[in-house]
């Protein structure tokens, strides 16, 4: 093993390739030494955060992009030049994705509300 390959190097090759067999081939190394370094708690809590910032600077690019995609599948909708086909593919599409958003703000409304609740039986016990 390399003295001078960093965690933090070895954690910037498995979120770019994605898997440890070629973050592995990317670094010249076995897949076995990367998952020899992940089994080290702190290296695991530095690749969690990573994937973690990573995947969060992802859902919010798709946030930012979300009224514009909306829009779009509604221009198509209302286009009255649009093919039908499209029409309705668009439709759908907004409609799917309504329910998706509406079930999953749910989720969450309920996750959070059972973490308060969660939060208030702890403080009475303390």
């Amino acid at each position: 093993m390399k003295k001078t390959l960093t965690d933090e190097k070895i954690i910037e090759m498995l979120l770019i390739h994605g898997s440890v067999q070629k973050a592995a081939a990317a670094l010249g190394l076995s897949a076995r030494t990367i998952y020899n370094r992940l089994r080290d708690p702190a290296t695991r809590e530095l690749y969690a955060q990573a994937r973690g910032q990573m995947l969060e600077n992802a859902s919010t690019t798709l946030c930012n992009a979300l009224g514009d995609a909306v829009s779009f599948l509604h221009d198509l909708v209302i286009d009255p030049d649009a093919p039908l086909g499209l029409k309705v593919q668009s439709a759908d599409s907004l409609l799917r994705h309504c329910v998706r958003y509406a079930e999953t703000c749910d989720v969450m409304r309920r996750i959070s509300e059972l973490e308060k609740r969660l939060d208030e039986a702890e403080a009475n016990n303390e």
